[in-house]
């Protein structure tokens, strides 16, 4: 996915601009696929636009959304499997006999309704069954597919919206954490490491967010942020997310308003753990002359190159009883190895053996990763994201280099 298409995509969101000349500039993009759609979504509820939104599939089939004032009232779709009647059976309110038997000479578009009059469902149920009918549908659209799009204004009152704003949230949800594919997120992620964003006034979406479990402690961890500004590294950091889960979290935020996307940093630089000098007598003071090779030591390991790692710290092997942080990253060889590729180790030596390092000579992050990954080799999972959640907090890195399952 191109740079620009995610920067025109973006825009249609960014509401410094008037809101009707970003919709109207739909016409000048001509590759839009169905999970492009949920920007243009994005763009006429939050702008609270009336109107019909036409969608036209590779197959020319023509289906739509209609809005009032930025409520989703109706989606046609051409599929027989989300219609009311089927929606009413599938959740075992009325049987597939009784309800052949009610609507045997009864206009399909009104069965709702008729069968609120004579009893049969009560209007809230209408209003959930609809609700999931928006849901399914708006699924739908969710491929790969090339579509082309049209919003028509339309003013025309509408008796009762069905999928409000806040409704809205929870379909949104529901498509990002589901329907969207790893590989389209994947390039949102390509994007998103190199911009920043700010954290919005969110006190308005607040009520609605709680109701999320993986949204609303991201949202607790913003509001307390100090910073106006932070990367992409960090933001994933700081919500305690990483790898996949982070960019659908991350792309929630964005495509709800809670964080915008922004050009320029703002006092966004994290702390850094200080390096520390090798000697001979095992000091480890602070410095910025730690050897090249060996501070390629600890990307290679991240990188799953054990042998290029062992080949450095092979140099250093006469200061491992007398330096810490050479010991340490010994240590983290053998986990390494024990983890990814099966070696023997005891675990209850090399924890020992990591005991004995002095951790506040280590830089923090690293410390903690390592951890994790003991952690992981004695299959104690809660401990090990514990720990690794605790590398993030200080080397926003990791986020890059979540531990992988071990395939045996």
């Amino acid at each position: 996915m191109e740079s620009e298409k995610i920067d025109f995509l973006l825009g249609l969101i960014d509401f410094s601009k008037t809101s009707r000349q970003r919709i109207k500039s739909l016409e000048l993009i001509e590759d839009l696929n169905g999970y492009d759609l949920v920007f243009i979504l994005c763009l006429i509820i939050r702008s609270k636009f009336s109107g019909n939104l036409i969608v036209i599939s590779e197959q020319n089939e023509f289906s739509g959304v209609i809005f009032d004032h930025g409520d989703i009232v109706k989606i046609d779709y051409p599929d027989q499997e989300n219609l009311i009647g089927n929606l009413i059976v599938q959740e075992e309110i009325i049987t597939k006999e009784k309800l052949d038997e009610i609507t045997a000479n009864l206009p399909i578009k009104l069965i709702g309704q008729y069968l609120i009059e004579k009893k049969y469902i009560t209007k809230e149920q209408l209003q959930l069954l609809l609700f999931k009918q928006s849901k399914f549908r708006l699924a739908k659209y969710m491929d790969s597919s090339l579509v082309a799009v049209n919003f028509n204004f339309n003013k025309e009152q509408v008796e009762a919206a069905l999928v409000s704003h806040s409704g809205y949230y929870e379909i949104l949800y529901a498509m990002i954490f589901q329907y969207y594919q790893p590989e389209w997120l994947t390039k949102y992620s390509d994007y998103y490491s190199k911009k920043f964003f700010s954290i919005s006034d969110i006190n308005e979406e607040l009520s609605v967010l709680e109701s999320f479990d993986l949204i609303w402690p991201a949202c607790e961890k913003l509001q307390k942020s100090s910073k106006k500004c932070l990367s992409h590294k960090e933001l994933i950091a700081r919500i305690a997310a990483n790898d996949l889960e982070g960019i659908r979290l991350l792309h929630f935020l964005v495509l709800t308003g809670v964080v915008l996307v922004v050009n320029e940093m703002i006092n966004t630089e994290s702390p850094t753990p200080t390096p520390v000098k090798i000697t001979s007598e095992g000091a480890t003071v602070p410095t910025n002359d730690l050897p090249t090779d060996l501070k390629l030591t600890k990307k290679y390991l991240l990188d799953q190159k054990p042998f290029d790692a062992f080949a450095v710290l092979n140099k250093y092997s006469s200061l491992i009883n007398s330096n810490e942080l050479i010991h340490f990253y010994f240590i983290w060889i053998k986990i390494h190895g024990a983890y990814y590729n099966n070696y023997m180790l005891s675990t209850e030596k090399i924890s020992a053996e990591l005991d004995q390092i002095n951790a506040a000579s280590i830089p923090p992050g690293d410390y903690y990763y390592v951890k994790a990954l003991l952690e992981a080799q004695m299959k104690n999972t809660d401990n090990s994201l514990m720990y690794y959640s605790k590398a993030l907090a200080n080397d926003v890195i990791f986020v890059s280099y979540a531990i992988r399952k071990r395939l045996n």
